[in-house]
């Protein structure tokens, strides 16, 4: 985990929780206009031993116990699964949570039109056995709906600089996770404390799945960024901070 502190007294306890494919770092640049004020822990997915799903459980504990309460736990995409097991453990030491790009499976299925298809998660992990580099450079550049702005993939394509031959077997177990993860029946016992982020133009979790999820957990609230795909933290940074001040004010 990494930990930011500002010297002038503390704000807010923040969690941050990235999603597959990208290191902690991801979330630099929004953290250079934000909550400068406060403790963040930044917590990497692939500091900790990953097997199945049972071990986003595992880790949660190991957060829980190290931390005991959070204003605010902000995850992203597979980040959310890790988000939902630290709200089982201590929902009631967690004063809110924003799960950005949630969907509560990513894999499609008869009954489930949103997420990846199983065939591009197998050529994912295939591709990842093979050339990782490249597969990463790929799943960035689909994250974004392909967009062209030079600076923002500049700024993903970075992020490729983490990971090492070493890491491959990490990704591969982070791809199993989110293969098997289904949050779909799995309640939230305080649902007014959380918000759903979703952009307009995001190929992975559409956000005409808030209806889906607005069923489920019909008291949290909902927004879209217009133009953002899986990332709307980077690649719209000024309207997700937007939303997440207003939420965080209320």
């Amino acid at each position: 985990m990494s930990h930011y502190k500002d010297k002038a007294k503390k704000k807010y306890k923040i969690l941050l929780i990235h999603g597959w494919g990208f290191p902690p770092s991801i979330w630099e640049t929004y953290l250079k206009g934000n909550f400068i004020n406060s403790e963040i822990v930044n917590l990497n997915l692939y500091d900790f031993h990953l097997e199945s799903s049972a071990s986003f459980h595992e880790i949660a504990k190991i957060v829980a116990n190290s931390h005991k309460k959070f204003d605010l736990v902000l995850c992203w995409s597979l980040g959310c699964f890790l988000g939902r097991e630290i709200d089982f453990i201590i929902g009631k030491e967690i004063k809110k949570i924003i799960f950005v790009s949630y969907l509560p499976k990513y894999i499609a299925e008869k009954n489930w039109k949103f997420g990846f298809q199983n065939a591009e998660i197998l050529q994912l992990q295939e591709g990842i056995k093979k050339d990782f580099k490249k597969s990463l450079k790929n799943f960035y550049l689909y994250s974004i709906n392909n967009n062209s702005n030079k600076e923002l993939v500049k700024y993903l394509f970075k992020n490729i600089e983490y990971f090492k031959e070493e890491d491959i077997k990490k990704l591969i177990a982070t791809i199993k996770i989110l293969k098997s993860g289904d949050y779909r029946k799995k309640s939230i016992k305080d649902e007014e404390k959380c918000l759903f982020i979703y952009g307009e133009e995001d190929p992975i979790a559409p956000y005409s799945v808030i209806k889906e999820i607005r069923n489920q957990h019909p008291s949290s609230s909902f927004a879209t960024i217009r133009g953002a795909a899986h990332l709307p933290f980077v690649s719209h940074l000024k309207e997700f901070s937007d939303i997440v001040d207003i939420f965080m004010r209320n």
